[in-house]
């Protein structure tokens, strides 16, 4: 029998591109598919092109309208209104390739214990290039491979680069408490899907188009997102230290430590970047002074996995030099301004 595949599309003011990513959903060449458009709250057009290309796919597609809790919310009221065998996540100015499900189908087919198909991503909206692929070859993987690539890099935690079949999805847990994360949160879904699983399938091919949007949520950084990093790291440590004991390998550990320190270099270029100079200062010898960076950083298998730009703030935070990651901030931000002309 056909499997019928929900495609889930968080939805927050994304009138820009919206079209473009529910067109790409409409020209998959696999027909049994069903588009959850969740509507968190959007203040531009947004709700109003939902109920319009809602209303043009008929009961292939249904909208939920809520006020804005942030994207977990969003993607878990989505996952409630869905009646697909298999979900499919996909953000709201990114695309499908158009033989995207066609292809998940066929891994989901590769054998009747495959509970989860992974697959890569490209920049590029010709899906020519692919970037950082989780696993070295396309093919079956085991719970234990997911189990460490939630927790070693190359990490797979992003829901959108992989499709979950319904009987290891939590569909009754309650996230309700996390509900104001708008940082991590694919993390924090994706644990208890990697712990659940019996087998994977990875293909080696970019079948989602992952946009860079400067505007996108994730990309707006406000200092809430540290107290979200540690919530969500918390979770992380605890899932890893079960594995680790499970699997005999202490790595799984050490691996999510290096993800928690790597946290304070991302945030530290974060409050530089948009903090006044004096109000990032204050930040940053408060992150400096944090029991859990001091620890971290006092590791050398944390310190040593992480990039080489990324290693220096953490140093820089370490020794005090703040005004050294004010100026790495600033220098980066203006590269990155001149690129985009």
């Amino acid at each position: 029998m056909p499997m019928l595949y929900s495609v889930i599309v968080p939805v927050y003011n994304v009138e820009a591109y919206l079209r473009e990513c529910v067109s790409s959903v409409r020209a998959q060449t696999y027909p049994d598919w069903e588009l959850v458009l969740v509507d968190d709250g959007s203040t531009d057009s947004s709700p109003a092109i939902c109920d319009e290309l809602a209303e043009e796919l008929g009961e292939q597609a249904c909208v939920v309208h809520q006020d804005s809790a942030g994207p977990l919310a969003a993607r878990r009221a989505g996952l409630r209104a869905a009646k697909g065998d298999a979900f499919v996540s996909l953000d709201s100015d990114d695309a499908l390739r158009s033989d995207a499900l066609e292809m998940i189908d066929a891994a989901f087919r590769s054998g009747e214990d495959v509970d989860v198909v992974a697959y890569g991503y490209s920049r590029d909206r010709g899906f020519s290039t692919m970037v950082a692929a989780p696993f070295d070859s396309a093919g079956h993987f085991t719970r234990a491979d997911l189990v460490r690539r939630s927790c070693l890099p190359p990490t797979l935690f992003s829901m959108w680069a992989k499709a979950v079949r319904r009987r290891v999805m939590d569909l009754d847990a309650d996230y309700s408490d996390y509900f104001g994360l708008s940082f991590a949160e694919d993390l924090l879904q994706s644990l208890p899907i990697a712990d659940a699983v019996r087998r994977g399938y990875y293909i080696d091919e970019p079948l989602y188009y992952y946009r860079v949007n400067t505007a996108s949520l994730t990309r707006k950084f406000d200092l809430r997102q540290l107290d979200a990093r540690e919530l969500v790291h918390k979770i992380h440590l605890g899932y890893a230290r079960r594995w680790a004991e499970e699997l005999g390998d202490t790595s799984l550990v050490a691996g999510v430590q290096m993800t928690g320190l790597k946290s304070y270099a991302e945030i530290a270029q974060g409050v530089c970047e948009v903090l006044p100079k004096a109000e990032a200062m204050n930040c940053l010898c408060e992150f400096s002074q944090d029991p859990t960076f001091l620890e971290y950083y006092a590791l050398p298998c944390c310190l040593d996995g992480i990039r080489r730009d990324r290693r220096l703030i953490l140093r820089m935070l370490s020794s005090g030099h703040f005004d050294v990651i004010w100026a790495m901030a600033k220098a980066k931000a203006a590269l990155h301004k001149i690129s985009r002309r």
